[in-house]
């Protein structure tokens, strides 16, 4: 013991030493290297002076002097650079996006070439155009240079570049070191502690983490159908940041700087992870990379949590996470539809199963699970008070918040499915506890979420929706056909059903299935039609006086439950399910069915309940072994083995096999530095009445009394020199797109300037009669919205104090 002790304080002395040599890194000075266009090389070039509003010197290159594909007809200094990171800033003018640039060293590694070679250069006709790209070398890199490859096309015109070392690679650095710290410690936790089974399952789990992780281990990205918006979501988010907006509401970094409401309506809490080491100098891949790993590793965790709470067999609940991490709905959501909100909120589904469990008293597990309100497993408090209540509410309540952060349709789709649960169990239902329960519940998630709820009811009250419903009337046909939710292996592709574009869509189309569930639905019918799974007498039922056969408090009842609702989830992903005849119903039935968009989004609650029915159905094999050998030859414990081989196989493969198909699509996978925006997708959070060029034309202040002397843009704020010379007032709209929350004032007496809605959609300025001075214009998040956060995050620190107060009070009182 003594010299274990000896061996763990000389690791942690090594960590501290380490982490305290990463920090002094950070004093270490920055090289930089900057070059004029006289210090380039240019065979064919022609040496100016400038052009255009260019007053630098550099090579001009165009089709007189050089052929279409010409390469390295202008090459800048070779520059030896110690490891590290660098942003290597390129100027340039260039007419056209045709041309491209290669980067080129003596030994020519991987950071130096990936993704370099004839990359595309931007268009770029203005003095302060060019690009920045990043250079992230483990090693030393001899005689660094950039090479430019002519198109053919318009000109080209080289005039500098400058090379500026980064902090990124030394707090890169620490993060290596602090992320190492933690699993040596975890592995030396894990050493000490006697439970086998216990150190089995971080192992599990950390296998299954990284093997749902392997794209991301792949120096290329891979690209899915909304990740330009999410990548554009991380961006802005982080911008927001910079400038001390937070949390983040409305973003100038959106639609070339006129502003989207994207925060207000899509929660991007979570993306804080990826946003804030975009700011510490992560490039905007790497980020993203980081957070679909972190979020695949919390899913690991919280399900094997859940399912070990509420399966109790802790084969059928390792089962049970497999089946659920590595479903092929998941996987697509990750890497082939690039769903941050849904595979974030996949999270959550256990969380908020195992809440309504605990709330309503359903056995779910025979040899200790959920037996009744009574019981709070593993917490140590009486469950018979307010106190147990209130622990055991915090899954659902965690459940639902975590939810409502990542995607409001998950959330609906959820709440759908809570109501019908709560429907079915009316008796339960209109109990006092329950309803105790109910309420403590939805007053918790409205406190918590408070800063989020609030805006989102405003701002969507203001008019949202330019767009309108551009899903109206596609919804059944974007099902997925049975032949392909019943297949065993998912296939990448669009998301459009064959009947949008017949002839094309089909080759194309993106097959979402249910994977091994199919085994689990199948397996499950046909024991529960020979009698072999399901009829075990409850103990603590007939202990309680209760009726052992009502289905409705028992695991039997369960796992009906959950056979119907994954069959009706898989159902209503289909384009058999009567969707026209419900979105007929009412205009509030139209508007709900078709902004969920893809019926296919009904698998996420298939997906749980397939997962569970599985654990639980391994589960029920153990237990029948008399009633086993009465119909087969093997007992239940061979037999459960091989179903449990048989899933986990399925599963593998399954998983393997959709990476495999969608890593080797070329045109999947692209290298980002400094993304450009990815669009706002179906508009869907633009204002009523926004002009439907918004886009294209709106780029500068616009009056027609009014005269407009100069204006900037600076860190999300337009400032105008502006004067009104008549004996009214002048209105001045502003490149920003009018949400609630934008103000004005005069820059020097900061007097308030009126600021109203255009015709047009943007923000208009009211200027008094004779007004001459300079005007900023910026965002700024109501008064109400600022309390609203008070609350909701004196509501985070009252639970977290009020648990812990209740948990000590507890063991107290027990001791």
């Amino acid at each position: 013991m003594k010299g274990l002790m000896n061996t763990k304080k000389i690791i942690y002395g090594i960590e501290i030493l380490l982490v305290v040599v990463c920090l002094l890194t950070l004093f270490i000075p920055r090289a930089h290297f900057e070059y004029a266009g006289a210090d380039f090389e240019s065979e064919n070039g022609i040496y100016m002076e400038g052009l255009l509003d260019v007053a630098e010197p550099g090579y001009y290159i165009d089709n007189t002097v050089a052929e279409a594909g010409s390469e390295k007809v202008v090459v800048s200094p070779a520059t030896n650079l110690r490891f590290g990171s660098y942003d290597v800033t390129i100027k340039y003018m260039a007419s056209n996006t045709g041309n491209t640039y290669s980067c080129e060293s003596a030994w020519n590694t991987m950071p130096v070439t990936l993704g370099r070679t004839k990359a595309g250069l931007k268009r770029v006709e203005t003095s302060d155009g060019g690009m920045t790209i990043k250079l992230n070398s483990a090693l030393n890199v001899g005689e660094y240079r950039v090479e430019y490859n002519f198109s053919g096309d318009g000109y080209l015109y080289v005039y500098g570049m400058e090379i500026q070392e980064t902090n990124w690679w030394k707090i890169y650095l620490l993060l290596v070191v602090l992320s190492v710290s933690l699993i040596v410690n975890g592995c030396m936790a894990l050493s000490e502690c006697e439970d086998k089974k216990v150190r089995g399952d971080f192992v599990v789990a950390a296998i299954l983490a990284v093997f749902v992780s392997l794209p991301l281990f792949d120096p290329y990205l891979m690209t899915g159908h909304d990740m330009g918006f999410h990548l554009e979501r991380i961006e802005a988010l982080a911008a927001n940041l910079k400038v001390g907006q937070f949390p983040s509401r409305i973003s100038a970094d959106w639609l070339n700087g006129k502003g989207y409401a994207a925060s207000i309506f899509y929660g991007d809490l979570f993306l804080l992870i990826p946003a804030l080491l975009r700011i510490l100098g992560a490039s905007v891949q790497l980020a993203y990379k980081t957070y679909i790993f972190v979020v695949n590793a919390v899913t690991v965790a919280v399900s094997m949590y859940c399912f070990r709470k509420l399966i109790v067999s802790r084969l059928g609940a390792i089962i049970a996470s497999i089946v659920y991490v590595l479903a092929p709905y998941r996987l697509l959501c990750l890497y082939s539809r690039a769903a941050v909100g849904e595979y974030t909120a996949l999270i959550f589904y256990p969380l908020v199963f195992l809440g309504l469990m605990r709330l309503y008293g359903i056995s779910v597990g025979m040899n200790g699970g959920v037996t009744g309100c009574a019981n709070v497993e593993d917490s140590g408090i009486d469950g018979n008070g307010l106190h147990g209540l209130l622990v055991r509410l915090l899954p659902l309540v965690i459940g639902v918040t975590g939810i409502i952060n990542c995607h409001v349709l998950s959330g609906i789709i959820v709440a759908i499915f809570v109501t019908g649960f709560a429907l079915i169990n009316w008796k339960k239902t209109f109990t006092k506890d329950v309803l105790t329960g109910i309420g403590l519940t939805a007053v918790a998630v409205l406190l918590l979420n408070l800063w989020y709820i609030v805006p989102f009811i405003q701002v969507m009250a203001d008019g949202i929706g330019v767009m309108g419903l551009r899903q109206n009337g596609r919804f059944r046909s974007n099902g997925t056909y049975l032949w392909q939710i019943l297949s065993l292996f998912p296939r990448t592709g669009i998301s459009l059903s064959s009947e949008e574009i017949i002839g094309e869509a089909r080759p194309m189309e993106m097959v979402v299935t249910i994977g091994a569930g199919l085994i689990t639905l199948v397996t499950y019918a046909v024991m529960k039609g020979y009698g072999l799974i399901g009829k075990k007498r409850n103990a603590d039922m007939a202990s309680n006086g209760k009726d052992e056969h009502d289905n409705s408090n028992t695991e039997s009842g369960v796992m009906n439950a959950l056979f119907a609702i994954s069959l009706l989830t898989v159902f209503m992903a289909t384009p058999y399910f009567p969707w026209d005849g419900l979105k007929r119903i009412s205009g509030v039935m139209n508007s709900l069915i078709t902004n969920v968009q893809f019926p296919f989004r009904f698998l996420s609650v298939a997906t749980l309940c397939l997962a569970l029915l599985t654990g639980l159905t391994i589960k029920g094999i153990s237990e029948y072994d008399k009633e086993m050998n009465s119909i087969v030859v093997l007992n239940a414990k061979t037999i459960m083995a091989i179903f449990s081989i048989v899933i986990v196989t399925l599963s593998v493969i399954s998983a393997s096999y959709y990476m495999t198909e969608k890593g080797t699509s070329d045109e999947f996978t692209y290298i980002v530095d400094e993304f450009e925006e990815g669009g706002i997708m179906g508009a869907e959070y633009l204002p009523s009445g926004t002009a439907e060029d918004y886009n294209a034309n709106y780029n500068e202040p616009y009056s027609e009394t009014a005269v407009i002397n100069s204006w900037k843009r600076e860190k999300g704020r337009i400032y105008l020199d502006v004067t009104n010379g008549t004996d009214d007032i002048a209105e001045v709209s502003v490149p920003f797109i009018y949400y609630r929350g934008y103000r004005a004032v005069d820059a020097a007496t900061k007097g308030a300037i009126e600021v109203v809605k255009d015709d047009t959609g943007f923000a208009q300025l009211r200027l008094g009669a004779g007004y001459s001075g300079s005007v900023e214009v910026f965002y700024k998040e109501p008064v109400l919205w600022r309390m609203c956060e008070i609350i909701s995050l004196l509501t985070i620190i009252v639970l977290i104090v009020g648990v812990r107060l209740l948990t000590e009070e507890a063991s107290f009182i027990k001791r």
